[in-house]
């Protein structure tokens, strides 16, 4: 990890990068106490301290917005993530790249509209995947809870994937997990969109109870007690 972070190549052009939350935190905010950051207040940060080497002037209205300070650190890691592999591309320096939002939140580099990119966080870490020129990339990660996933399975699953699920690990559900939450942020649908609508069912991705092809998934444990599943290739038809 290069002080805080670390870029994974990855196939099709993709690249990653992994922030680790807290370091993040401790290198840009002063007098930090990382053992109560997520409990504390939003802190009023400053514009020309350590965090102007990521963000201008104009990013601190939002920064500064959020209540609480685990919502502010989280927001700017997940930028951070995005901009630090703009840089690595040659896109410029990270203070100069732009990042907004589509009306649904997903994100995309205004001076760049070409290239894909997606964020996602859980726990200690935020996470990019940044794409090629007209390609379409979506990534979600989860920090595995132990017990947790019993009370978001009939939130999240159709009775089939249960039946196919059950006896299964932690980490089996949580990776289900995130390939919905993937194919939702691939097809720019999010929450407008339920997640029983997609379903896992022995290997393969169902949309509406139709198949899905055309995209690419990619999921793995990582860290140990994390859930990633990424997604590339072609536009969806939905």
């Amino acid at each position: 990890m290069n002080d805080f972070y670390h870029i994974r190549r990855f196939e099709q052009g993709i690249d990653l990068c992994f922030v680790h939350i807290p370091s993040f935190a401790a290198a840009h905010i002063p007098d930090l106490d990382l053992s109560a950051f997520r409990r504390q207040r939003q802190r009023v940060l400053s514009e020309t301290g350590p965090l102007s080497r990521f963000f201008p002037a104009w990013d601190f209205h939002r920064i500064n917005s959020f209540k609480a300070l685990k919502k502010q650190v989280e927001w700017m890691a997940g930028k951070a993530a995005v901009k630090i592999l703009a840089r690595e591309q040659g896109l410029g320096p990270c203070h100069d790249i732009r990042i907004a939002a589509e009306p649904g939140g997903a994100p995309y580099l205004p001076d760049f509209p070409g290239l894909p990119v997606s964020i996602s966080h859980s726990g200690d870490y935020a996470a990019c995947a940044l794409g090629e020129p007209n390609g379409r990339v979506a990534l979600d990660i989860e920090q595995i809870e132990t017990g947790r996933m019993q009370s978001i399975v009939r939130v999240a699953f159709s009775e089939r994937e249960i039946r196919q699920l059950q006896g299964r690990s932690d980490e089996a559900h949580y990776l289900a997990w995130t390939m919905k939450e993937a194919f939702l942020k691939y097809i720019r649908m999010g929450f407008a969109e339920g997640l029983k609508k997609v379903e896992i069912l022995d290997g393969r991705l169902l949309h509406h109870g139709q198949e899905v092809s055309g995209v690419r998934i990619h999921s793995e444990i990582f860290d140990e007690t994390y859930a990633l599943t990424l997604m590339y290739g072609d536009l969806v038809s939905v």
